[in-house]
């Protein structure tokens, strides 16, 4: 007898929280139809994630009212990763009562120290087959940030790394230091 992974869709997920088969968790993603429980978030995660909230926030521009914190993004049927933050499109009124699509998002932002293989190698290149514009990996390991842009379908055809006293080079954000994100 072999064993067989089983695949299902973000509406199986949903229905099966429904019907109390599975209890709902805010750290599982479904990729590629395979259930994902992401682990706590270490101190350093929190204590960044708490800082961009009042970066972002704070922003004095019309984009602050479009962040979206550990909110799901929607693919496809099989596909609904949570990103740390992303930067929507429309603004969160316009979607109401339904989690935002791909096409809704602008940027995605992850936070990675003990994800950051999974983040990279397995969430970065699901957010370009998606074809999101932008792609912060906020690097806690290497204290850097990883920006990916320009998806092609496949992958992303731009990274640029930002450490510490570089200004940021970003078509969706703009005028903001390395300083200011990282820890």
């Amino acid at each position: 007898m072999s064993v067989h992974q089983v695949k299902f869709t973000v509406e199986n997920y949903y229905e099966m929280i429904k019907h109390e088969i599975l209890l709902e968790n805010h750290r599982e993603e479904i990729i590629d139809g395979l259930l994902y429980r992401m682990p706590p978030s270490t101190p350093p995660h929190a204590a960044l994630h708490s800082k961009l909230g009042c970066l972002f926030y704070r922003r004095d521009d019309e984009k602050s009212s479009r962040f979206f914190i550990n909110c799901p993004v929607t693919i496809d049927a099989y596909n609904e990763p949570i990103p740390d933050y992303c930067l929507l499109k429309i603004d969160k009124k316009e979607i109401a009562g339904r989690h935002p699509k791909a096409a809704e998002v602008d940027l995605v932002l992850e936070i990675a120290d003990e994800t950051i293989d999974f983040d990279r190698d397995i969430k970065v290149h699901l957010y370009a087959k998606a074809g999101i514009p932008e792609v912060w990996l906020i690097n806690l390991n290497d204290e850097k940030i990883e920006i990916y842009s320009q998806p092609n379908g496949k992958m992303y055809n731009s990274r640029n790394d930002f450490q510490r006293g570089k200004v940021i080079q970003s078509e969706v954000l703009r005028y903001l230091r390395a300083d200011e994100i990282l820890l």
